[in-house]
């Protein structure tokens, strides 16, 4: 993840990203992504989070989290990746769904979809929330 003054390396790993993707572009669309802000998508469900053209964080889910597959319970999830510094209860039209559990230090959240029984997502980086109250 970048910081301020690196530019030219900024636009190395934007292009480094576009061209795992597989993408061509012009000069004139990749200028535009290396200054934007926003995400890109890759078709391999990793999904980079960009501000200013700087890599500031990602975001893992799908076929990618099969790594933890073995993860089956809430009191799993919490032995593997430790007690979260917050947890919010997700709900949807007043159902529980699941929790998203933060990490401040390792500006991370995890969400936990606890009808499929599995993680759903992992966001590391310049996240909303990742960092604290």
């Amino acid at each position: 993840m970048g910081g301020a003054g690196q530019g030219g390396a900024q636009l190395v790993e934007l292009a480094l990203v576009l061209g795992q993707l597989g993408l061509v572009f012009g000069e004139g669309v990749a200028g535009l992504t290396a200054r934007s802000d926003g995400f890109l998508y890759r078709l391999d469900e990793i999904r980079y989070k960009l501000r200013g053209g700087t890599v500031v964080g990602f975001a893992i889910y799908g076929w990618r989290l099969a790594h933890f597959r073995h993860l089956t319970s809430y009191e799993k999830f919490l032995t593997a990746f430790g007690s979260p510094d917050q947890t919010r209860k997700d709900t949807e039209g007043g159902k529980f769904m699941g929790y998203t559990a933060y990490y401040w230090g390792a500006r991370k959240q995890v969400q936990w979809d606890d009808w499929d029984r599995r993680i759903i997502l992992i966001n590391l980086g310049d996240f909303e929330g990742n960092t604290g109250p």
